[in-house]
C-alpha cells in the first residue's frame, strides 16, 4: 500500500450491512476478523469507495415526479464498477406514494457518479412529509462506504377547511330529539383531522333546553364528513323560539373555516289558557281588606304571559265598597297561579251581601279560558246579646239540680252565633269538686263547663263566666273565686249525667256551637255527683251570645269549615312542605257532593295529593277535589306535599263548598302562609395563620364562609381547643357564637395571640364548629397556625454587654457597649431601640417598699412608700388588693404605668373611691370600682401583693387598722395561735399564703362562711421579698441604637456588690453583663495656684492649694502632700482644717474628714534662692478609693529673676546744646526678657531725655537702645 494515507473496509452480510470501518496503515497487511463468522484480507491496494446521497422533491398533485438519488465515487477507477441498488419503503408507501425500482448502477472507467431514479406519485391530500430509503449492495471494483439514501417526498398540498352548520329542529313535548350539526373538511386529508367542541346556551338553558357537552370529533384520513349530536330537550311550555351554539376550537391538521354554528329550538307548543275564579270575602271591620281572585294559567308558559284586567260595579259600589281598579296582570315564565287583590272598603255598618265583577281582556301569548269573575262581599258586622234565667238552682247533696235543666228558650233572632259565654251567678257548694256543669245547645251541641275543680275548698256566692278567650282554667286543688275562665274538666273521664242530658263525649270549648242558629232551647244541666254536699245558683245563670249579621241555620243548611297546617314551616327550597287540610261539617244537615279546590302558590311545584275520602285531581297548581258526603260532626282530612323552588313567603289557597247552603262561608277558604328559606348554604371554615408578636396580642382571623348567601341569619356555635398551642399561654381562648346576617356570605371569628420572644416550633389549636343553624357545617373544624417568628436573621434575640471592669465608683460614669444580637449571635443591624436600663443585683430579703393601710374618714387608702434610698423605675409594676370579700382572688389589679418612676423616701398610693385611674403618685381602682376593703373602715383588713414588670415578688402584706409593714420585718404568727393545722391557699404561683377565718382559732369553719376574713391576727403578716433586685441605671433608657449598637456612660448611685447589668426592651429580650462591684469612692480633685507667677530672687511667693470632694461619700484620713522646689526656703504653712507639718521641703497637710462636696484649702509661702523656672509639686490622698486620679495631683510653676548687671558709666561733659549719646551694656544671669526702668536723679536746669523711661533688650541683646 505504498503512497496510501489509510483505507476503509465494508463488510456486508445480507441486506442488514454491519459497518465497520478500519484503518489500514501504510505498509500492512493485517487479516481482519469479525464477530460475524468469516474473514477478510486487506490487501495493500487502494479501492474507490462508493456512496449515495439523501436527495427531496415535492410530491405533486397528480402524475409521477422524479426523486433523484445520486450514487458516487470517492475517486475515478481504471476498472468498470458496478453496484446494484433497491427501494425500501419507510413512512412512504409503494405503490401509493412512489413506485419500487432496483437495478444496477454502473461506473465506466473515469466516472464518478450517476443517477437513481425512483418515481413519486402525485396526489392532492395534505400529508405529512414521507420517507424511502435506497440501499446499495454487492458492489464491484469498489467498496461501499455509505450504503442508503433517505429519500424525502415532501408534501405541497395545503390543510383542508373545516367548518360546522347551523341547525334549526322543533322542540317536541317530552323526551330528547338531537339537534345534529354537520361538520366538513373542505378536501381529502391524508392525516387524521381532529377539533374540540363545546355548547352555550345562548336563549337556551343547558340541562333544560338542550343537554350541554363537550368532547372531540376526529375525520380518519380520507373521510370528510362527521357530525355533532346535541339532545334537545322536549316541553308542553308555550315559548319563544330558543338558540344555543356549538363552538369548534383546537384544531389539529385543518384550519378551521367556521368556528361556530347556532342550533334553533322552534317551539311547538299551544298558547296556554288563562282562567278567572269568583271569591267570596268577609267585609271586615278595620284595616285592609282584600278580595283575592285566583288567576291561573294552564299549561305553564315559557314566555312571560300577561292579560289586562279592569272592575265593574255589581251590587258592590266602585269607592265605598271596593276599590274600583284596572291594570295588567303578569305571570312570568313558569308560573301557573297569581291571586288578583281587588281593595275592599271595611266598615262597621250592617248591610247585605254585595257583589261585584273582574273582567279579563287583551292576553298576551295566552288565550282567555274565563274571563269573568265575581267577587261576593260578605257583611260580618256581629252584636252581642245576653240572655238570663235568674231563677235559683238547687244542688241537692247527691244528683240532679231541683231545676233540671234550667234553659233558656230563644226565637225570632236572626243571624249566626260566632262567640257563646254561660255565667253562673251566686255559686255556692260546700265541696266543689263535686259539681259538674253541662250546657247544651238547641242543635244538641254541648260543652262540659266545669267538672273536679277546686277541691273541698268551698265555694260561698261567686260569680264565675266561662269564656273560650278567658286567661286561664278554674284552679284543680286551692280556692274557686269570681272571675272569668275556660271551661274546664279535672275529670280522668267523662262525668255521667241523668237524662235528660246527653251522654258523653262533651265538648271542651264553648266554639262548638259557632255558626249554629241561635234560636231554640238552651239547657243547662248541673249534677252532684257525690254524696254530704250540696249548694245552689243563687242567682241563676246567663247565656252570651255574640251573632253575625248572616241568615243561618235553617234544617238543610251545612256548614262547612276548614282549617289547613302547614309542615315543616319554615322550610328550605328543594324540600318538599306538606299543607293538611281538615274538613268538618258544622251541621246541622249532612254536606253532600263536598268540593275541593286548592291553588298552590306561585314559586311552588305540586309533589302529590292524597284524601281521606273521595278523589283529587291535579292540573300543575290546581288541586281540585270531590270529597262525597261529610255527615254532621264527620272530617275528611287532604294532605297536598309541594316543593318550593325559590324562597321567601307563599300563601297557599283552599277552598270547600257542598251542594247545601252554607250559613258561614268565612270558615270555608283556608289562607296558609308557609316561610320557605334558601337551602341551607354550606359553611366553610379555612384553617388560618398568624405571625404571632413579640407582645401583647395579635388577632388571628378565621374565615368562614357560605356557599351562597342566605335569606335568613346562619349562626354557628364555636370554642377553640388546644392543640400543640395552649390556651391562655399561647392563645386566649375563645368561644361563642357566630352570626352571618341574611344575605351576607362571609363571616370571621378573631382569636387573640400572644406574643412572646420564645424561639419555638409553630404551633396550632383548633377552632371546633357545632349547632348550625339554617346551614351546613362542611367541615366542623379549622386548625389556627401560630406562627412563629422570633430567631430570625438579622432579628433582636438578646442583648449583648461589653465587659465592665471591677470595681466601679458610685455616681462616675464608666462606658458600656450594648449590641442587639440575633439568634446566630450577629448584630441586629435594624433594632434601633429603645432598651430599658437596670442593675440587678443579690438577693433579699431587701428593704425597698413599705406597704401601709390607711384609714380616712369613709375611705381607705394604700400607700406604697419608697425606702430603698434611692429612684425606683415602678413602671409596668402591679398591685393586686385583695379584700375580706374577694379573697383569694384579687379585688382589683392595677397596672402602674411606663415611664414611673418613684423617688427615694417617695408615696405612691391606692385608694378605693377614686374616680381615676389618675396619674403618678395617686392612682385609683377605676371609676366606679368601689374596693370597699372592709364593712367597717377603722375595722378592717387589707392584703396588698406588689409585684415587678417581670411578675417577681417585690412584696406582700396583711394590713390592719393603720399598722405598717415592710419586707424587713417579717410578721410571724406564733403556732399557740392556731387550734387546728393552718390551712394553705395559693395566692400565686411563686408563694403559698396562710389564710385564716374570723376566729381567732382560724378553724376549719372558718372557711365555710360565706364571706371569709383575713383574720386579724394576720394583721402585718408579710413575706419576705427573696431574688434580685432592681437599682436604678443613669440613663435608664438606651435609645437611638445605631445599626444595632449602642455606646453610651452609665452612672450607678449606690454601692452594691455583684451588681448585673440588664438591658430589656419592651417585649422581653433580654441582656445581662459580667458582675462588677459599685464602690463608694472620693473623688479628690486638687486645684491650685501661685502668686506672683515670677519673681526676684529671694522675694516671697505663695502657693494656694484647694481640695474637693466630688464623690458622693465622705473621704476620711485626707492628706496634702507639698513639695516645694530645691532652691525654696520655707516661710510658712496653714490649712482651712486640720493640721500641717515640715520636713525639709515637703509640707504634709493632715486635714481630716470631707465631706461629699465639700472643700479644704492650704497654703505654703517660700522664697526662691536663684533664679530661673521651678515647680512646686501637690498631691492629694484620702482612704477610700478614687476612680479619677488624675485630678489628685497638681504642678505649680513659678519663675525666680536675678537683676541684670550694669557697666559703671563714666562721668561726662556736656557742652550746652549738645546732646550725649549713651551705650550702656549689661548681663543677666538668669537671661530672661527684661525692661529696665531708668532716669535722670540730678541735672541742671534744661537738661531732659530725648528718649523717656524705659528700654528693653532680649536674651540675645548685650545693649540697649541707644
Amino acid at each position: 500500500m505504498a503512497g496510501c494515507e489509510s483505507g476503509f473496509l465494508s463488510l456486508e452480510a445480507g441486506l442488514n450491512p454491519q459497518k465497520q470501518k478500519l484503518q489500514i496503515w501504510p505498509g500492512i497487511i493485517p487479516l481482519l476478523c469479525f464477530a460475524f463468522g468469516f474473514c477478510v484480507t486487506a490487501h495493500a491496494q487502494f479501492t474507490p469507495l462508493l456512496s449515495i446521497n439523501s436527495p427531496a422533491v415535492a410530491e405533486g398533485d397528480s402524475g409521477f415526479t422524479n426523486l433523484t438519488f445520486t450514487v458516487s465515487l470517492s475517486d475515478p477507477s481504471g476498472d468498470t464498477v458496478t453496484v446494484e441498488y433497491f427501494t425500501v419503503p419507510v413512512s412512504a408507501t409503494s405503490g401509493v406514494d412512489y413506485l419500487s425500482v432496483t437495478g444496477l448502477v454502473t461506473l465506466l472507467p473515469g466516472e464518478t457518479s450517476a443517477p437513481v431514479d425512483v418515481q413519486i406519485i402525485g396526489d392532492a391530500l395534505n400529508e405529512p412529509d414521507e420517507t424511502l430509503y435506497v440501499y446499495l449492495r454487492n458492489a464491484t471494483n469498489a467498496l461501499i462506504l455509505d450504503d442508503r439514501g433517505d429519500g424525502t417526498i415532501v408534501n405541497d398540498d395545503p390543510l383542508p377547511s373545516l367548518s360546522i352548520s347551523n341547525v334549526s329542529l322543533p322542540e317536541g313535548d317530552t323526551g330528547t330529539t338531537n339537534a345534529v350539526f354537520a361538520v366538513t373538511l373542505s378536501a381529502l386529508s391524508g392525516q387524521t383531522v381532529s377539533a374540540d367542541f363545546f355548547t352555550t346556551g345562548i336563549t337556551a338553558t343547558s340541562g333544560q333546553d338542550f343537554v350541554g357537552a363537550s368532547s372531540t370529533i376526529t375525520f380518519s384520513p380520507g373521510n370528510t364528513n362527521t357530525s355533532i349530536s346535541i339532545p334537545v330537550i322536549g316541553d308542553l311550555l308555550n315559548e319563544d323560539d330558543e338558540t344555543f351554539s356549538v363552538t369548534l376550537t383546537n384544531v389539529a391538521n385543518a384550519t378551521l373555516v367556521t368556528n361556530r354554528a347556532l342550533a334553533t329550538i322552534i317551539d311547538d307548543d299551544p298558547l296556554p289558557g288563562i282562567a278567572i275564579q269568583d271569591v267570596t270575602v268577609i267585609e271586615g271591620t278595620g284595616g285592609t281588606n282584600f278580595a283575592a281572585f285566583p288567576v291561573s294559567l294552564l299549561p305553564a308558559s315559557g314566555r312571560m304571559v300577561s292579560v289586562t284586567f279592569a272592575t265593574t260595579s255589581g251590587t258592590a259600589t266602585s269607592g265605598a265598597d271596593f276599590t274600583g281598579t284596572n291594570g295588567t296582570l303578569s305571570f312570568l315564565a313558569g308560573v301557573t297561579n297569581l291571586n288578583l287583590l281587588i281593595p275592599i272598603t271595611t266598615d262597621s255598618s250592617i248591610e247585605p251581601t254585595e257583589n261585584f265583577v273582574v273582567n279579563l281582556s287583551s292576553p298576551t301569548n295566552a288565550v282567555l279560558n274565563a274571563s269573568q269573575a265575581t267577587a261576593t262581599i260578605l257583611d260580618d258586622e256581629t252584636r252581642t246579646l245576653n240572655f238570663t234565667n235568674a231563677a235559683p238552682v238547687i244542688i241537692p247533696l247527691q244528683g240532679a239540680a231541683l231545676v233540671y235543666p234550667s234553659s233558656i228558650e230563644l226565637s225570632g233572632l236572626v243571624g249566626s252565633v260566632v262567640k257563646v259565654t254561660a255565667t253562673l251567678a251566686g255559686a255556692s257548694h260546700s265541696y266543689p269538686d263535686d259539681l259538674d256543669v253541662l250546657l247544651v245547645g238547641p242543635a244538641g251541641q254541648n260543652v262540659l263547663l266545669m267538672s273536679q275543680c277546686g277541691e273541698n275548698l268551698a265555694i260561698n256566692n261567686v260569680t264565675l263566666t266561662f269564656d273560650d278567650t278567658a286567661a286561664g282554667s278554674l284552679p284543680n286543688t286551692t280556692q274557686i273565686s269570681s272571675g272569668s275562665y275556660k271551661p274546664t274538666s279535672y275529670s280522668l273521664s267523662p262525668p255521667i249525667f241523668s237524662p235528660p242530658a246527653p251522654s258523653a263525649p262533651f265538648g271542651n270549648a264553648l266554639s262548638t256551637f259557632n255558626g249554629r242558629d241561635p234560636n231554640g232551647t238552651w239547657s243547662l244541666f248541673v249534677f252532684d255527683h257525690s254524696n254530704n254536699d250540696g249548694g245552689s245558683l243563687a242567682r241563676g245563670w246567663q247565656l252570651g251570645l255574640t251573632l253575625s249579621n248572616l241568615v243561618c241555620c235553617t234544617g238543610g243548611n251545612a256548614d262547612l269549615s276548614v282549617t289547613v297546617s302547614d309542615s315543616p314551616d319554615p322550610s328550605v327550597t328543594t324540600s318538599n312542605v306538606t299543607f293538611t287540610a281538615r274538613i268538618i261539617n258544622n251541621g246541622p244537615a249532612g254536606a253532600t257532593s263536598v268540593t275541593l279546590t286548592n291553588l298552590l302558590p306561585a314559586g311552588m311545584n305540586l309533589v302529590s295529593a292524597s284524601t281521606s275520602q273521595g278523589t283529587l285531581a291535579t292540573n300543575a297548581g290546581v288541586i281540585t277535589g270531590n270529597l262525597g258526603t261529610i255527615g254532621l260532626g264527620a272530617v275528611a282530612t287532604v294532605s297536598i306535599t309541594a316543593m318550593p323552588t325559590n324562597f321567601g313567603m307563599f300563601t297557599n289557597f283552599l277552598t270547600v263548598s257542598s251542594d247545601k247552603t252554607d250559613p258561614n262561608l268565612t270558615n270555608n277558604t283556608a289562607l296558609t302562609p308557609t316561610t320557605v328559606n334558601q337551602l341551607a348554604p354550606l359553611m366553610q371554615v379555612a384553617n388560618a395563620a398568624v405571625a404571632e408578636g413579640d407582645g401583647g396580642t395579635t388577632n388571628l382571623i378565621f374565615s368562614v364562609t357560605l356557599s351562597r348567601s342566605n335569606n335568613v341569619a346562619v349562626t354557628l356555635d364555636y370554642a377553640t381547643t388546644n392543640g400543640t398551642a395552649t390556651a391562655d399561654s399561647d392563645y386566649v381562648a375563645a368561644a361563642g357564637t357566630l352570626i352571618i346576617p341574611a344575605g351576607i356570605t362571609n363571616g370571621i371569628i378573631s382569636v387573640a395571640i400572644n406574643g412572646d420572644i420564645v424561639v419555638e416550633p409553630n404551633e396550632t389549636f383548633s377552632l371546633l364548629l357545632s349547632n348550625p343553624t339554617n346551614g351546613l357545617l362542611a367541615a366542623s373544624s379549622a386548625t389556627g397556625t401560630i406562627v412563629n417568628d422570633d430567631g430570625v436573621p438579622n432579628q433582636l434575640y438578646q442583648f449583648s454587654l461589653s465587659t465592665v471592669s471591677s470595681p466601679q465608683y458610685a455616681g462616675n460614669g464608666f462606658p458600656v457597649t450594648i449590641s442587639a444580637r440575633d439568634i446566630s449571635n450577629n448584630i441586629a443591624t435594624t433594632f434601633t431601640g429603645p432598651a430599658r436600663l437596670s442593675g440587678l443585683v443579690g438577693s433579699g430579703p431587701e428593704v425597698s417598699v413599705v406597704i401601709t393601710e390607711i384609714d380616712t374618714g369613709d375611705s381607705d387608702r394604700v400607700e406604697f412608700s419608697n425606702v430603698a434610698g434611692y429612684a425606683v423605675d415602678v413602671s409596668g409594676w402591679r398591685v393586686s388588693v385583695y379584700d375580706w370579700v374577694s379573697w383569694p382572688d384579687p379585688q382589683f389589679i392595677f397596672t402602674i404605668p411606663a415611664g414611673t418612676t418613684c423617688g427615694a423616701n417617695e408615696v405612691f398610693l391606692l385608694t378605693d373611691n377614686g374616680t381615676g385611674p389618675g396619674v403618678y403618685p395617686s392612682f385609683f381602682s377605676g371609676a366606679g370600682l368601689n374596693a370597699n376593703w372592709s364593712n367597717d373602715e377603722t375595722n378592717n383588713m387589707v392584703a396588698v401583693l406588689l409585684q415587678d414588670a417581670d411578675g417577681r415578688i417585690v412584696d406582700f402584706t396583711c394590713a390592719f387598722d393603720a399598722t405598717p409593714t415592710n419586707i424587713s420585718n417579717p410578721v410571724t404568727i406564733p403556732s399557740s395561735e392556731w387550734t387546728t393545722a393552718p390551712i394553705p391557699a395559693n395566692l400565686d404561683s411563686t408563694m403559698t399564703f396562710r389564710r385564716t377565718g374570723n376566729s381567732d382559732s382560724n378553724g376549719n369553719g372558718d372557711w365555710n362562711v360565706g364571706m371569709p376574713s383575713l383574720g386579724v391576727l394576720n394583721s402585718g403578716l408579710t413575706i419576705p421579698f427573696s431574688g434580685t433586685r432592681p437599682v436604678p441605671v443613669s440613663p435608664a433608657l438606651a435609645s437611638n441604637f445605631v445599626s444595632g449598637v449602642w455606646t453610651g456612660n452609665l452612672v450607678i448611685t449606690p454601692t452594691v456588690s455583684n451588681l448585673t447589668l440588664r438591658a430589656r426592651d419592651s417585649v422581653g429580650h433580654v441582656g445581662l453583663s459580667n458582675p462588677f462591684n459599685v464602690q463608694s469612692s472620693a473623688n479628690l480633685t486638687l486645684t491650685g495656684t501661685v502668686t506672683p507667677a515670677a519673681t526676684p530672687v529671694n522675694q516671697s511667693v505663695n502657693f494656694s492649694l484647694s481640695v474637693s470632694n466630688g464623690g458622693l461619700s465622705s473621704a476620711s484620713a485626707v492628706f496634702l502632700t507639698n513639695t516645694l522646689p530645691a532652691s525654696a526656703n520655707f516661710i510658712s504653712a496653714s490649712a482651712s482644717q486640720g493640721s500641717n507639718s515640715r520636713s525639709g521641703n515637703v509640707v504634709t497637710f493632715s486635714l481630716g474628714t470631707l465631706a461629699a462636696g465639700a472643700t479644704a484649702t492650704a497654703s505654703v509661702s517660700a522664697s526662691l534662692t536663684t533664679g530661673g523656672t521651678f515647680t512646686n509639686l501637690a498631691q492629694a490622698s484620702a482612704n477610700l478609693p478614687d476612680p479619677v486620679i488624675t485630678n489628685n495631683s497638681i504642678a505649680l510653676v513659678v519663675r525666680a529673676n536675678s537683676a541684670p548687671v550694669f557697666t559703671p558709666m563714666n562721668p561726662q561733659t556736656i557742652p550746652e546744646g549738645s546732646t550725649l549719646m549713651v551705650t550702656n551694656v549689661a548681663t543677666d544671669p538668669d537671661s530672661p526678657p527684661n525692661n529696665l526702668t531708668y532716669s535722670l536723679i540730678v541735672a541742671p536746669t534744661g537738661v531732659t531725655f530725648t528718649t523717656n523711661g524705659v528700654f528693653t533688650w532680649a536674651t540675645t541683646e548685650s545693649s540697649g537702645p541707644s
